[in-house]
C-alpha cells in the first residue's frame, strides 16, 4: 500500500491533483496540467427505486452494544452502494448503482417456529428496504426504462441541494471512470462565488471522511476562468445552464458586491425554444425514442412517422429530458443573435434555414430564430407568459449554526442561563455564509448586466475591468452573441477601450474553469493553499471555513 505523498509537493510535477468541475449542465473532471478534462458528462442522473423485504441483525456483535446500535441507526440515512449494478435493467451497462436504503418502518419476525421451519432469532427483523437504482453518464441516462425518474444534484441557483446525489457522481466518476487511488491524489473542486458555507463544509467532509483524500481546496469559478484566459484581473461573463453571472476580479479576488446575476441562460433560452414550438406553432416534440420509422414529407407539412410500442411506463422528466435534446439541437444549429437590437424590418430580410425535427416534419425559421435569441439581451420585450417582471430581493441570510449547538442569534438569546443572564456570544466561525450575495435581476438584459456590474466598481478600476472581459459558458456560443456584447458595450460605455476574450475553441469556452482548475493546482507555487487531512483533524471543518474560505 503506497503512502500520500507530504503536503509541500502536492502543487508540483511530483504529484497530480484531481480536478472536479460540476455545474447544472455536465460535470468535468481530470488531473492538473492536462489541457482538457478527461471525462466530462451530463450532470443529470436517472434513478428508479423499488421496495423489498430483507432480514436485518438487531443483536450486537463482540458486545459492543453501543457501536452496534449506532451503525445500525445510521444504516436508514446511508446508502449502500452495490458496484455489480442493476444488470437486468442496464442490459450489461456499468453505469447503474443499486443504493439500499432501509426504510423506517420494520416488523420483527415470529421467533416460533412455523410449518416445521426453523426459528428465526428474535434479533432479527424483517424491513423494508428502499432499493434506489442511478443511472449515471450519457450512455447510461438517455435508455428509456420503467418508472426510471430523472433529476439534477444541482439547484436552479446553479450549486449543489442534493448531496447523496452529487455522492453516487463522485462515485462514478473516482471509481467507475478515472479509477483512481484517492489517497494519493489531492481533490480541487469549482464552486460559485455564491455557494453556501454548507456546501463547503459537506464537500470537505466528503473528501476527507469518505474518499480519504490527502488534501483539499475549492476555487471560485470566475477566478479560474480568468486565470484560463491568463489574466489576474477582469470581468467574468459566465452564461451558463441555469445562471447567467457578471463577477469582477481584482488580483484574483472576486468583488461580490459588484458581481450581478439573473436566470436568463440556457435553461430560459430552452424556454424560449419550447415556447415558439409548440406553443406558437402547434408542433408537437416526439423524442427520438418515441419514433420507431419516419417518412418523408414536404417542407412544413405534418408528420407522418410509426410510433415506438414501449411497454414500459415513462416518467414525465425522462420524456422531457429527451425532449430537451431536440430543443438543445436547435438552439445549436439555428439561433443568432443580431448585431444591433433586433427590429420587426431586420426580421423580414433574414435568412431562413430549415430544421428537421426527429419525427421527420421540417420547418423554416428566419425572423424567429433571431427572436428567440433576443430575448436574451431584452427580456421585457420577449417575455414568457409566466416570466417574473421585477428583480428578486436582496438575500438576507440568517446566521445558521454550521455545527451542532444554538441555530440563530434569536436560538441563541432564547438559550439563555436559567439565571437570566445571557447566552455567550456565538463565534462567527459558526454562521453561515455572511458575504453578499448579489440578488437575481429579472429585468436587464446581459449587456445591461455587465455595464451595472462594472459601474458598481471603484471608478478608478472600470478601465481596466472592461478591457479585460472574458465570456465563458455554453450558452455564450450562440452565434454573434460576443458580437453584440461588444457592440452594446461600445455604446453604452462611450470613450472606454472594450476588449473581450472569448475563445473559439470548444473546450477553452466551455470547460474554463476546469482548464484554469488545472493551471493553477499545477504550480508549485500553490502547495501553500491546500487543505491537509492532518490539519482538517486538528482544526476541524467550521474554522477552517473560517480561516481558508472567506
Amino acid at each position: 500500500m503506497s503512502s500520500a505523498p507530504p503536503a509541500a509537493i502536492y502543487g508540483g510535477d511530483e504529484v497530480s491533483a484531481l480536478v472536479i468541475d460540476s455545474g447544472s449542465w455536465s460535470t468535468r473532471a481530470g488531473y492538473a496540467g492536462e489541457d482538457s478534462p478527461k471525462l466530462v458528462f451530463s450532470s443529470y442522473y436517472g434513478y428508479k427505486e423499488e421496495e423489498v423485504s430483507e432480514e436485518i441483525s438487531t443483536e450486537p456483535s463482540n458486545g459492543d452494544d453501543k457501536k452496534s446500535s449506532e451503525k445500525q441507526g445510521s444504516s436508514n440515512t446511508t446508502p449502500e452502494v452495490d458496484h455489480e449494478g442493476d444488470t437486468k435493467m442496464e442490459n450489461g451497462d456499468d453505469n447503474v448503482e443499486a443504493v439500499a436504503t432501509p426504510a423506517v418502518s420494520s416488523e420483527s419476525t415470529n421467533p416460533e417456529t412455523t410449518n416445521g421451519n426453523r426459528a428465526k432469532s428474535p434479533n432479527v427483523k424483517t424491513a423494508k428496504v428502499t432499493k434506489k437504482h442511478y443511472y449515471i453518464g450519457d450512455n447510461s441516462l438517455h435508455i428509456p426504462r420503467d418508472g426510471a425518474e430523472i433529476k439534477n444534484p444541482m439547484s436552479k441557483d446553479g450549486i449543489v441541494e442534493d448531496w447523496d446525489a452529487m455522492e453516487q457522481l463522485w462515485d462514478y466518476i473516482l471509481d467507475k471512470q478515472l479509477m483512481v487511488e484517492t489517497a494519493e491524489h489531492p481533490l480541487l473542486l469549482t464552486e460559485q462565488t455564491w455557494n453556501t458555507t454548507a456546501n463547503r463544509q459537506k464537500a470537505m467532509e466528503l473528501a476527507f471522511e469518505k474518499y480519504n483524500f490527502p488534501a483539499f481546496y475549492m476555487i471560485k469559478s470566475p477566478v479560474a476562468s480568468l486565470f484560463a484566459a491568463g489574466k489576474g484581473s477582469g470581468l467574468v461573463v459566465d452564461i451558463g445552464h441555469n445562471v447567467t453571472s457578471v463577477t469582477p476580479i481584482v488580483d484574483g479576488l472576486p468583488l461580490y458586491k459588484s458581481s450581478r446575476r439573473s436566470r436568463f441562460a440556457g435553461v430560459y433560452l430552452s424556454n424560449q425554444v419550447r415556447n415558439l414550438v409548440e406553443k406558437k406553432e402547434g408542433i408537437t416534440l416526439n423524442p427520438r425514442y418515441t419514433i420507431a420509422k419516419k417518412y418523408a414529407v414536404p417542407m412544413g407539412a405534418a408528420a407522418r412517422f410509426d410510433r415506438r410500442k414501449l411497454d414500459i411506463s415513462i416518467t414525465e422528466s425522462y420524456h422531457t429530458l429527451q425532449q430537451n435534446r431536440i430543443i438543445d439541437e436547435f438552439k445549436e444549429t439555428l439561433l443568432q443573435v443580431s448585431d444591433t437590437p433586433f427590429t420587426k424590418e431586420m426580421g423580414d430580410t433574414a435568412v431562413r434555414r430549415p430544421f428537421e425535427f426527429p419525427d421527420g416534419s421540417s420547418r423554416e425559421y428566419g425572423a424567429e430564430r433571431f427572436e428567440v435569441a433576443e430575448a436574451l439581451f431584452n427580456p421585457k420585450k420577449y417575455a414568457l407568459p409566466d416570466q417574473p417582471t421585477e428583480d428578486e430581493p436582496a438575500i438576507v441570510y440568517e446566521p445558521k449554526i454550521i455545527q451542532e449547538g444554538v441555530a440563530s442569534e434569536a436560538a441563541a438569546a432564547a438559550n439563555s442561563t436559567k439565571d437570566g443572564g445571557a447566552a455567550e456570544p456565538i463565534p462567527s466561525y459558526m454562521y453561515a455564509d455572511t458575504r453578499p450575495i448579489p440578488a437575481f435581476s429579472n429585468t436587464l438584459g446581459l449587456s445591461q448586466l455587465i455595464v451595472d456590474s462594472i459601474n458598481a466598481c471603484d471608478v478608478d478600476i472600470r478601465a481596466n475591468l472592461a478591457n479585460n472581459i472574458v465570456i465563458t459558458g455554453g450558452t455564450s456560443q450562440v452565434q454573434g452573441l460576443t458580437d453584440r456584447i461588444n457592440s452594446d458595450l461600445s455604446l453604452a460605455m462611450a470613450g472606454v477601450k472594450i476588449r473581450l476574450y472569448a475563445p473559439g475553441n470548444y473546450v477553452e469556452r466551455n470547460y474554463s474553469s476546469w482548464v484554469g482548475s488545472s493551471i493553477i493546482s499545477s504550480l508549485g507555487t500553490f502547495h501553500q493553499l491546500w487543505i491537509s487531512k492532518k490539519e482538517y483533524d486538528e482544526v476541524g471543518p467550521a474554522k477552517l471555513l473560517e480561516r481558508r474560505f472567506k
